[in-house]
């Protein structure tokens, strides 16, 4: 199964309404570079979301970043599981969490397990 775009805008007008919904999983959905940027639109569009799980989406590896760069998401918890996150995408996701003077104080988690982050990737991390 594949979230595509016609199954996005769907979520972009259905998940607004769900005044109680705080959690999103979406694992092993087919997510790739051009769905993800509507997934966070539809993240963007629930004011209570604070967990999303995206794990086992590989083709969107290099764009997660996306999902903490907007000041206007409040995700909290953040998983990407399997997602074949090399180091570029891991220097993409320690750039937007920020450095020693400007921080993203929002995101709580982000795990990364069973991704392919070699040295220069866990160094991103460790400069956050």
């Amino acid at each position: 199964w594949q979230l595509d775009q016609r199954f996005i805008d769907i979520l972009k007008k259905i998940l607004p309404l769900q005044e109680q919904l705080h959690t999103l999983n979406f694992c092993f959905v087919g997510l790739n570079e051009q769905t993800i940027y509507g997934f966070t639109e539809v993240c963007q569009s629930i004011k209570n979301l604070k967990t999303v799980s995206l794990d086992g989406n590989p083709l969107a590896a290099e764009h997660f970043h996306i999902l903490i760069e907007k000041d206007t998401l409040k995700i909290a918890h953040l998983s990407l599981r399997f997602c074949k996150i090399t180091d570029k995408g891991a220097e993409r996701l320690a750039h937007v969490l920020g450095n020693m003077s400007v921080q993203n104080w929002k995101l709580l988690t982000l795990t990364l397990s069973g991704n392919q982050l070699g040295d220069n990737g866990a160094k991103s991390f460790a400069k956050v």
